[in-house]
């Protein structure tokens, strides 16, 4: 069966949560731990094209994002709410 990548988030979520290695976990699931480090695989590939930072781009208090290759402008007062934006990126 070939799960979609909505399908192995939850999977990896579930794996997560559950403290179990991949190996084990995959295992205890009947999943194929070659199944699993392919979709982590693609899972990385499309994180890296949702969030592309261009740190030419950071200017004047404005954060350029491009999100399925559409550019997002952010606009923030200080640098504690950037940090704050980028922690909640990096936790999506």
């Amino acid at each position: 069966m070939r799960r979609n990548l909505n399908e192995w988030k939850t999977i990896r979520d579930d794996q997560l949560k559950s403290g179990l290695s991949i190996t084990q976990y995959c295992k205890k699931n009947n999943i194929a731990i070659t199944s699993f480090s392919s979709a982590l695989k693609r899972m990385r590939k499309k994180e890296i094209n949702i969030i592309r930072l261009k740190s030419e781009e950071v200017i004047s208090n404005s954060l350029y994002l491009y999100l399925n290759d559409k550019k997002v402008v952010i606009n923030y007062d200080n640098l504690n709410q950037l940090e704050m934006i980028l922690g909640v990126i990096k936790n999506v």
